[in-house]
């Protein structure tokens, strides 16, 4: 049971991992993303679902500071920090707790918001 549970856990990892890759690619970071049909990307929620990922593949996170770079001015600020506090916030969830603690959240992602702010064009 605990091996199906661990090879479950890598290919749920690795299923996410390939939908953060593709959805990235689909607005021109460099990445190994499927080249499939054209989706809409909504930048907040993903930005949240990588920062949250990023840890099994640091490829991407530095990939994605790279899109900040030029395109952090797209970014939505208040509507990633509310999509942020509204789903991570002071009601942090089971699965997240295991993660980090919420001062942990709260200053990583304060962190990405003033590197938002340093964005040119911002």
């Amino acid at each position: 049971m605990q091996n199906l549970l661990k090879k479950f856990r890598t290919d749920l990892s690795q299923v996410v991992l390939n939908a953060i890759w593709g959805a990235w690619s689909q607005v021109g970071v460099m990445g190994h993303g499927e080249n499939g049909a054209a989706r809409i990307v909504d930048p907040e929620p993903l930005l949240l679902l990588t920062w949250e990922c990023a840890r099994q593949d640091s490829r991407v996170f530095d990939e994605v500071l790279d899109w900040l770079v030029r395109n952090g001015r797209w970014v939505n600020v208040v509507r990633l920090t509310t999509l942020f506090w509204n789903g991570t916030g002071d009601h942090l969830g089971h699965e997240y707790q295991f993660n980090f603690t919420l001062p942990q959240a709260r200053t990583a992602f304060r962190r990405m918001l003033d590197f938002l702010a340093t964005v040119p064009g911002r």
